[in-house]
């Protein structure tokens, strides 16, 4: 396809698009809005879409109804999905449509995290996180083997998957010869920044009262000469506020001026379970005597206001500890930082621990030292000069993140959609495939133009003689589909090298 011609692109995500959004819904979001500007998008989200947007189409898909997912994706060119969508809808590895598969989020890394970190586990519990640890891989394994092109956040996320890839035979014979470099099979989209604060309202204008305060001397507990440090986005199992308040509470001892105000605890998506550490965290507050006089929990701020706590905030702040999902991770929190210029703090080990140290966007500390971070708070704070250079800094990063520039590598592909080399067969058999369900797709158009719903016909299809007749039908066309893509691969299995 060439530059001038405008692919279908549906980009799918297991997130509500509401006016609370968490990191995967924003990133589908944001990609869909860079790729309007070559491309027809669509957006699609299994909960009612609140946000409205004149660059995207938005749909809606239900798990339990799987033919509004196929629907979409049969009107497509390419489909960008994420997440569980193709354990989901497993036909989606079968409708010869392209497929981009967003790794940004290494989800199996982040679900082991989350349960070795549980105390006092029996061995019950440890057989059951087994199966667990099992159905989640199976569900990283099967993206593997199906996608035709792969974007992840980072280098170091690339180097990770790209040996998930040579593990599950995608590094072949074929992908290899097609480009020994493998950018066009797996390529790195990190998570972006929009143009402006203005980007974040529908019709481009700011707000009104936009640049009335949210925190200091307005909300219970600022007060207005308050010293706010800002932890954006949720509070995760893998992560750990706990140094963090740990930090604040020991300059608490000393000084009444530095806040800590949590963005969000409770999470827009009602399907994600509750993490343990938003209780933990509050009761460690509680404990250590700075709840709601020092440290502050709030339930979530809106996608389209959280720059408003960000440009009052005097330091973005993100701790984890020491473990395999921090080196692989991508805190989309730290982008907002960046975009808002506020000068970082934060624990070293991950990809912006790095990026701050090299560029010197802020300070930089060794994970779970209290007194390190809490030095480290102190001295940024009491150094306003060096804040603004911070600032400087930050916002000079910042265009090299601006999601039409991150997203350069997927609108590419966008741009010739295309199967990946070891799934060559597919493109020859996509127009073999077309001709031979030609005169099925007709029957299905026309008596949809009668009136008579999808339900009506996913109902019809259930009836035996009619199952039957379907069956005879698709295991004819899998067998002479078998045949061809044999032909095509010189009498050998596709995707094998020898």
């Amino acid at each position: 396809m060439s530059h001038s011609a405008r692919s279908r692109v549906l980009v799918v995500t297991h997130e509500p698009l509401r006016q609370n959004l968490s990191g995967p819904g924003i990133r589908a979001l944001e990609m869909g809005r860079a790729l309007s500007e070559r491309h027809a998008v669509t957006v699609a989200t299994p909960f009612p879409p609140e946000i409205t947007d004149a660059r995207c189409t938005f749909a809606g898909y239900s798990v339990d109804r799987p033919a509004s997912m196929y629907t979409l994706a049969e009107q497509a060119d390419v489909v960008v999905l994420q997440g569980y969508t193709l354990a989901n809808f497993p036909l989606l590895a079968t409708l010869n449509v392209p497929l981009v598969v967003d790794l940004y989020c290494p989800f199996t890394i982040e679900h082991l995290e989350m349960l070795t970190s549980r105390p006092d586990q029996t061995d019950g519990d440890i057989q059951a996180g087994d199966a667990a640890v099992s159905n989640v891989l199976a569900v990283q394994n099967m993206q593997l083997a199906v996608g035709d092109f792969f974007i992840c956040a980072s280098e170091r996320q690339r180097d990770f998957w790209l040996g998930g890839l040579q593990t599950a035979n995608r590094i072949n014979l074929r992908t290899y010869r097609a480009d020994p470099t493998l950018r066009t099979l797996i390529d790195v989209v990190p998570f972006g920044l929009p143009e402006g604060l203005q980007d974040h309202q529908p019709d481009g204008r700011m707000p009104q009262g936009a640049e009335a305060n949210v925190l200091k001397g307005v909300r219970p507990g600022f007060h207005a000469d308050d010293h706010v440090l800002l932890w954006g986005g949720s509070i995760l199992d893998w992560q750990d506020p706990q140094t963090l308040v740990r930090a604040v509470a020991s300059l608490a001892a000393r000084r009444d001026d530095v806040k800590l105000f949590f963005m969000g605890t409770r999470h827009p998506n009602p399907q994600v379970a509750p993490m343990r550490a938003v209780p933990e965290t509050i009761a460690l507050a509680r404990e250590l005597g700075v709840l709601d006089t020092q440290v502050f929990f709030n339930d979530w701020v809106p996608y389209a206001d959280r720059w408003r706590y960000l440009k009052e905030a005097d330091l973005g702040c993100s701790t984890h500890r020491q473990h395999l999902e921090t080196r692989l991770s991508f805190r989309t929190r730290m982008l907002d930082y960046v975009w808002a210029g506020l000068p970082i703090v934060c624990s070293d080990g991950d990809v912006f621990a790095s990026l701050v140290a090299e560029r010197g966007l802020g300070i930089v500390v060794p994970p779970g030292d209290v007194d390190a971070l809490a030095t480290g708070i102190e001295r940024l704070l009491d150094d306003k000069d060096e804040r603004m250079r911070c600032r400087e800094r930050l916002l000079e990063t910042a265009v090299e993140f601006r999601w039409r520039q991150v997203v350069a590598p997927l609108a590419r592909f966008c741009d010739a959609p295309r199967f990946a080399a070891d799934r060559q067969f597919a493109r020859s058999s996509r127009a073999w495939t077309r001709r031979r369900f030609r005169l099925t797709n007709w029957a299905k158009r026309t008596i949809l133009s009668t009136g008579i719903s999808r339900r009506r016909i996913e109902q019809l299809k259930r009836f035996p003689p009619v199952r039957l007749l379907m069956n005879w039908h698709y295991r004819a066309l899998f067998s002479q589909s078998t045949q061809t893509e044999r032909r095509a691969d010189g009498g050998g299995s596709s995707g094998r090298s020898s």
